[in-house]
Formats: structure tokens, sequence, C-alpha cells
């Protein structure tokens, strides 16, 4: 939970988790594994958290040990995305059976002002990002990534906070009726086969070159998944040219078979090689 107010999201540290945090959460999901409790999570987080405190006490390797005993427990796992998923810091609380998303909720692997920065060295270009991330629930419920979009008050869940709950509680009731009665292994099998099949449907599957025909029989590739992504923003011309150039430097540069060297230094000093052979004798 991020907070409402400047005091409670400070306290809250903005809603980053810290080591800690993902193995508390570990240390619960085994504790409900145990007695065989389903275990819901509500996530609404921009990512782990980012300091140097974090990284020496190993951030990375509490949310790899939290993405890994969510995909181990044999308990029914439910996610709710209520506000902002972002990066390996929501992953670690939502490799579940089921996801739903807030009807505008985000979920994404990077902020879009992050991946502006990274791929145009520029952080005004979010919009283009965000567009190029399809990170809304509509676009993600298409793409296979949530099972359920919760519809909201209008003008927000913030509008309406008993409304909005009573919303939450019915999806996560009817998420968990459509799992009770699964065997654990059932249960493991239905999560990784979930996150396994991302890709299977939707942009990724469209764009996907048909079994046994090449790039210039299908060139619409790149295409047609920049064509989704109004406005247009260039990236996707540029990186066609790019694909462009590279066969065309194959084409003048067939590859050659590579240079075997030996394995002693003496092709790099050859002076220094001849002066010991000479001092050992080995050479008049």
């Amino acid at each position: 939970e991020k907070g409402n107010d400047t005091k409670s999201r400070i306290e809250r540290n903005f809603g980053m988790a810290r080591p800690e945090g993902y193995r508390k959460a570990v240390r619960l999901m085994e504790l409900a594994d145990k007695f065989g409790l389903p275990v819901i999570t509500l996530v609404d987080t921009p990512g782990a958290y980012p300091g140097k405190g974090a990284e020496e006490r190993g951030q990375s390797e509490a949310i790899a040990r939290a993405t890994e005993k969510c995909l181990q427990i044999g308990v029914p796992l439910v996610s709710v995305i209520i506000g902002e998923g972002g990066s390996g810091g929501a992953v670690a609380f939502a490799t579940a059976n089921r996801v739903a998303m807030l009807e505008h909720s985000v979920y994404s692997v990077i902020s879009p002002e992050g991946c502006a920065s990274i791929l145009w060295k520029d952080a005004e270009k979010m919009r283009e990002a965000a567009e190029a991330l399809r990170l809304t629930a509509q676009d993600l419920k298409q793409l296979g990534v949530n099972d359920r979009i919760i519809p909201e008050p209008r003008g927000g869940a913030h509008r309406d906070r008993k409304e909005a709950i009573a919303s939450v509680r019915k999806a996560i009731a009817a998420m968990l009726d459509d799992l009770s009665g699964k065997d654990p292994k059932a249960l493991v099998a239905d999560r990784r086969k979930k996150f396994l099949d991302l890709g299977a449907k939707g942009l990724a599957a469209e764009s996907t070159p048909p079994a046994g025909a090449s790039r210039r029989q299908h060139p619409q590739t790149l295409g047609h998944i920049g064509a989704h992504c109004q406005p247009q923003t260039g990236f996707v011309a540029r990186a066609q040219r790019r694909d462009n150039q590279l066969v065309k430097m194959r084409r003048l540069c067939p590859s050659e078979p590579p240079v075997k060297r030996p394995h002693c230094r003496a092709h790099l000093q050859p002076d220094r090689f001849r002066h010991r052979q000479h001092r050992r004798g080995l050479r008049p």
C-alpha cells in the first residue's frame, strides 16, 4: 500500500518493499501452504525499493525467492492489482493462479518514465513509452496477462471506496470459487502453465510468423506491433532499418571459420619468447 497522503506514503516508503518484506511474504506463504489456506495479494507498488542498503541485503535474491515460492505453494493464489504493479517487485506477489486488475490500474515491467529514459534517453517521451508498453487492464486482458477486470465507480475507486471494496471482494470470491476443489498438484500445474503460456495469444501471437515462413514472407512481424502503438514514434521504423542493415552486412561479409590461435603466448611476444629459448639452450 502506498498511502493516501504525504505522511502515510513516507511511512510506507511509497509502496516500495525492502528485502525483509519479501522474506516475510515468503514465510507467510509457507504458513498458508502448511495449513491449507488460500493466499490473496493486493498489489500497489511501483517496484522494489532501489536503495543501496536494500541491494546490500539481497533485494534481487529476495524477489526471486518470493516468485519461486508463489510457483511452489499448493494452495489457491489470487492477486489483485489495485493501483500500480511495477517491475519484479509486483511480479513477486502476483505470480498467481488468477490475476485481476481494477479498471484504471496499470501493470508493467517498467514505468513509462524509466522506459523512455532507457530507449530514447528522454523521459519526456513517456507517453510514447506508455502506448508501446500496453500497461492498461484492457490491453493486458487482451494479451492474457490478467484474467479479470474489476469495474470501478464513476471517477475512480477513490470516489467511492465502499463500492470499490465490494467489487474487489466479489471478484476475489469468484476467483476462489473457480479454484476450489483442485488438488495441490493441479493448482501448481495451473499456475506454471498460466505464466509459461504468456505470449501465446494477443499481439504476440498475431505477430508471430507461421511455421516454415521466412522473415521476407512475413514482413509484418515488427510493423504489426508498431501499428498498435499510436502515435507512431519512429522506434519501429528504426528497428526495421537496423534489421535491413544487418541483412546487408551478412550478405557482404559471409561468415568465416574462426582463426585458431596457439595456446602459448609466443605469437604475442615473439622476441621475448626467442630470448627465453636462447637462455635455456633450446635455440642457438
